[in-house]
């Protein structure tokens, strides 16, 4: 059989983000005071755009009331790979990265998804995701935990291919008499010493999402109740930057200056429009299905997972995701965290439970011990199957370490006395 080679053209169509699209998903991602900071940014460069002054409510203040915190993930990635030298597609393909991260710092976003997205080649969101990946903290961008410890290795000096090597062999770098590896990877003493001790230093996630939870410093939407018990849901006035179109703004600008910033702005006014309508969609869906955690308490809340709600309201779920990212609602005095209602749901005898509920029943269940003989894990879950939540110790462990809960050994020794 002969082969011939043939050349030719094709051509195909694929929808791809407008630069306006990015926008909206990129403003979508940033907590109230990173927003706030984009937009003093913004206001600054671009004359046609018009700050206005804070909308004072009285019941909940404006944005200068609030302590002034760090800036968010999203927000110091942003800064980081604007002090890098990218091409402008590869800039905007970091961006739209920075926007997938999970709350950990993980992507599950695939690359050839990201491309097909974005209209661009796999190549250029190859180096969209080693730029990313090259900002702090080590690890960040990461595909899976191996990824995630060879960044964090690299990131500490060592050559990618050594430390895809020792993430390889991590479980014998860990072990008593890992002598012998030393001259199968060709490392000196002294290196193998060094290498040894940032193992136990190496992070399973980029970031801690507890982290992420407490600098949520201004909530994004309020939520009140009558007398009647009727819940309603609104923007909160200090987190939604007042921001108008200076039509009078020409001074001495070309037409085509003129033309460009115009649409900048306005590009700008209805990102923030979009934000604002979809944060609304999703408190109004949370008073909605969850009445009775607002009403009745934290151990009434109703499982929910961010697929369901999602598609309940109709957005891709990585929209959804950034909607929910560093985002909190205040309620009667107190900022619960939108990712609070939204997680796994466990087996129950009247039928499903929040996997969140069931870490607000330990946390209780632990403040409310005797400090002299604190609960085991195995005596938390006795006291939840009673109560008919189908749950193992294991779970029970995992939950406790991630509300930063010390085991019961720990807690008997911080005791007092």
């Amino acid at each position: 059989m002969t082969l011939k080679l043939r050349a030719g053209q094709r051509q195909t169509s694929r929808l791809g983000l407008t630069p306006a699209m990015r926008q909206s998903l990129e403003l979508l991602r940033l907590g109230a005071a990173d927003l706030d900071a984009v937009v003093e940014r913004e206001a600054a460069e671009n004359p046609f755009l018009l700050r206005l002054p804070p909308d004072g409510d009285p019941q909940v203040g404006n944005i200068e009331n609030f302590a002034a915190p760090e800036p968010g993930l999203t927000e110091r990635l942003l800064r980081q790979l604007r002090l890098q030298s990218l091409a402008h597609d590869v800039m905007a393909a970091a961006v739209f990265l920075a926007g997938e991260l999970r709350e950990d710092g993980y992507l599950d976003t695939p690359l050839e998804e990201v491309a097909e997205t974005l209209g661009i080649d796999l190549p250029t969101a190859e180096a969209a995701l080693a730029a990313l990946q090259s900002c702090e903290p080590p690890g960040i961008g990461a595909r899976d935990l191996a990824e995630c410890l060879r960044l964090q290795l690299a990131d500490a000096g060592l050559e990618p291919a050594l430390a895809a090597s020792v993430v390889a062999l991590l479980d014998q770098f860990a072990a008593p008499g890992r002598e012998a590896l030393a001259g199968r990877l060709g490392l000196s003493e002294p290196e193998m010493r060094r290498i040894a001790a940032l193992v136990p230093t190496l992070r399973a996630r980029p970031v801690e999402p507890e982290s992420q939870a407490m600098q949520i410093v201004v909530p994004d939407l309020h939520v009140t109740r009558d007398a009647s018990g009727r819940l309603e849901v609104s923007l909160h006035a200090a987190a939604v930057p007042r921001i108008s179109l200076d039509e009078g703004a020409l001074g001495s600008m070309r037409s085509g200056e003129i033309d460009a910033l115009r649409a900048s702005a306005r590009s700008l006014c209805r990102a923030i429009r979009y934000r604002g309508m979809t944060l609304l969609r999703i408190g109004r869906l949370l008073i909605e299905t969850q009445a009775p955690f607002f009403l009745a308490g934290p151990q009434s809340l109703v499982p929910m997972t961010r697929a369901a709600a999602a598609e309940r309201l109709g957005l891709h779920p990585s929209t959804f995701g950034r909607a929910i990212s560093a985002k909190a609602i205040l309620f009667e005095g107190r900022h619960i965290p939108l990712s609070t209602f939204f997680g796994s749901s466990l087996g129950s005898g009247g039928g499903a439970v929040s996997s969140r509920a069931v870490q607000f029943r330990i946390r209780a269940m632990v403040e409310r011990e005797d400090r002299a003989s604190p609960l085991a894990d195995a005596e938390i879950v006795a006291h939840l199957r009673r109560e008919g939540v189908d749950i193992s110790r294991r779970t029970v462990a995992k939950y406790r370490q991630w509300m930063r809960i010390p085991s019961s050994y720990a807690r008997r020794r911080a005791r007092p006395g």
